[in-house]
């Protein structure tokens, strides 16, 4: 029996040192304004018909999903002339949040981003610190959506992070709050295609008006959105490269812009593993922390991880006769 007189299982957190994630998301806008704006009305498309996208956005990811949320907010009346094209199965980009996990199907794991900072602060994990601060991302699930947050590191008062959390105080999951705007703009009408990988944007002058630029998006497998007024792109740098590498028409004046190449991704793996019985926790009382084996350097990556990173759930002993538990590195 744990000494603490609770069980807990847990699904802990952790990552190799050179897989540390990146978030490069470059958001690129190319707006053409045609003649007048143009509404799509409900008896204007039918079901998953790209006709009409007036505003274009590529990328499914938070900062996709975000801009169609702010854009149709402001103006609900264009929410059926927006369209969100997303090259893979699921809506969230680097937010990742699996649910239903562990033999009782309670545990939330997160694979992607997890936490935010309502307030500036340096992380340190290991060898490596970083600076955080994401007072858009806090005012956003905080004020504006009014989502339940939590503290992540609740063991470590000069902490400001923040995670949300469902009533009860368990995790709730990151992609929460992605899965919040999209609702509200699906409801209004947006379009959402899923497993549309866009590959080229191309800009032409418009026939009857040729101060006006008509701009067409293709499609993975040889189908085109044309005439859409609006495009955003929101990628990941080399997704988005090699978009704009087949889309010359975009740079034929200023050339590329070289911002582009700023941002350096690192490769990075995170992984979480299970446990029946959370050792660290039920036996050395390990609630919080980090630990780190191995140094930044050598040819093998340093396995680094955190007690408290992961989902927990806890059974009193004096009230169940069995229990279960996890943990997680990487």
């Amino acid at each position: 029996m744990a000494p603490s007189g609770r069980y807990c299982r847990s699904n802990g957190g952790g990552w190799a040192v050179n897989l540390v994630l990146s978030l490069s998301v470059l958001v690129l806008l190319i707006a053409y304004t045609a003649a007048q704006p143009h509404i799509v009305h409900p008896s204007s498309f039918e079901g998953s018909s790209t006709s009409g996208c007036s505003t274009s956005i590529v990328g499914g990811g938070p900062g996709g999903i975000y801009f169609a949320w702010r854009l149709v907010k402001a103006a609900p009346e264009t929410a059926r002339s927006v369209c969100i094209f997303e090259r893979s199965d699921r809506i969230g980009g680097r937010v990742y949040t699996l649910h239903g996990l562990g033999s009782h199907e309670d545990l939330t794991v997160e694979l992607g981003a997890y936490r935010f900072n309502d307030g500036p602060m340096t992380a340190t994990q290991g060898n490596y610190s970083e600076f955080v601060y994401t007072p858009l991302t806090a005012g956003l699930i905080q004020d504006a959506l009014k989502l339940h947050v939590g503290k992540y590191e609740p063991h470590d008062p000069s902490s400001t992070m923040l995670k949300i959390v469902d009533l009860q105080g368990h995790n709730a999951g990151y992609s929460s709050f992605v899965s919040h705007m999209l609702d509200q703009i699906k409801s209004l009408g947006v379009r959402v295609f899923l497993k549309h990988e866009v590959t080229a944007v191309r800009v032409t002058r418009a026939p009857t008006y040729p101060y006006n630029k008509m701009v067409n998006l293709h499609l993975q497998g040889g189908s085109q959105v044309t005439n859409t007024h609006s495009v955003i792109m929101n990628l990941p740098q080399l997704p988005l490269l090699k978009v704009l590498r087949s889309s010359p028409e975009l740079f034929a004046v200023d050339g590329f812009p070289p911002v582009l190449q700023v941002p350096e991704p690192v490769d990075g793996v995170k992984l979480y593993v299970y446990y029946e019985n959370a050792w660290w926790r039920n036996y050395l009382n390990l609630t919080h922390g980090d630990f780190q084996v191995g140094s930044i350097g050598k040819q093998l990556p340093p396995l680094q991880g955190r007690y408290h990173d992961g989902d927990v759930r806890c059974l009193n002993t004096n009230t169940a006769s069995s229990s279960s538990s996890s943990s997680s590195s990487s």
